[in-house]
């Protein structure tokens, strides 16, 4: 599981009461030290789901 973070300045992606929107993953990379990178657009509506323990 990820759990996104705002880095930065700008618009604010998580605002009290805002409205859920849906990420879509359009770059990644990997650092030489191992930190997986991950950069999102927003997309419509979130899909949600259940998440079942292993």
């Amino acid at each position: 599981m990820i759990a996104p973070a705002v880095v930065g300045s700008g618009r604010q992606s998580f605002t009290a009461g805002g409205t859920p929107a849906g990420l879509q993953l359009i770059r990644h990379e990997k650092t030489p030290g191992g930190l997986a990178i991950h950069e999102y657009k927003t997309v419509g509506a979130p899909v949600t789901g259940i998440y079942e323990p292993v």
